[in-house]
């Protein structure tokens, strides 16, 4: 996605709050509007100049992507900003991140890098003596286990998103409801060395509790593909 910061020191603050929520939650960011899955405007409403530039901006934005989320100073003003772009996708004012990160949820419900069947197929490290420590050959790499597991997502008729988890035939086994997101990371995407021929498999997913207070939940596991979904 795209982003865009106006605005004085602490508007900036808010910029870099927001991204590092964007990139833990495995979103990657990218300076073209155009071609982004969505772009968040943050805005600046102090001066009737900066309110002209924030306006600008989301103008700028909605015509080269379509997809706009906005927030800062100037979403205190949410009616100026609809008068003049009613097509934005949701309007918050500063400091609200969980505003921004929830329009963002919905604007991109996720799962796509799952590939057209919803499914990856994988290896998973071996750990022979069930120690919770992966094997490693004489080599230093990881030895793989020889049974194929796969993760599918279903999405049942309520719209939610069902990670299932399968191995040699045996009945499906739910790993998690509400999935929002997956992704993939390699060396270069992932910040730390991942094993030759070995990605990382990242997941959030949400659920309530009894008091129904939704909390997001993160996993993550390195495995071997055996289809080739994710990779590049």
């Amino acid at each position: 996605m795209s982003f865009v910061s106006l605005g004085c020191p602490k508007a900036l603050v808010d910029s870099e709050r927001i991204i590092t929520r964007l990139r833990a939650e495995g979103y990657a960011l990218t300076r073209e509007h155009k071609g982004a899955d969505l772009v968040i405007v943050n805005t600046c409403g102090f001066l009737d100049s900066a309110q002209a530039e924030s306006l600008d901006a989301i103008g700028e934005a909605m015509a080269e992507n379509g997809k706009v989320i906005v927030t800062g100073c100037l979403g205190k003003r949410s009616e100026l900003i609809r008068e003049a772009h009613p097509g934005v996708l949701s309007i918050s004012g500063p400091q609200d991140y969980v505003s921004v990160m929830s329009a963002v949820h919905t604007a991109l419900p996720g799962e796509s890098d799952f590939g057209p069947n919803h499914e990856i197929v994988f290896l998973q490290p071996l750990d022979a003596d069930a120690s919770g420590v992966p094997d490693i050959d004489v080599d230093g790499r990881l030895v793989w286990d020889s049974i194929e597991y796969s993760y599918v997502v279903v999405t049942g008729a309520d719209g939610v998103n069902v990670l299932q988890r399968r191995s040699n035939g045996a009945a499906p086994k739910t790993i998690a409801k509400n999935v929002e997101r997956i992704a993939f990371d390699d060396n270069a995407s992932s910040g730390f060395q991942i094993p030759l021929d070995a990605v990382r498999v990242r997941i959030w997913f949400r659920e309530r509790d009894s008091e129904r207070t939704l909390h997001r939940y993160f996993s993550e596991a390195v495995v071997k593909l055996r289809n080739g979904v994710g990779e590049s």
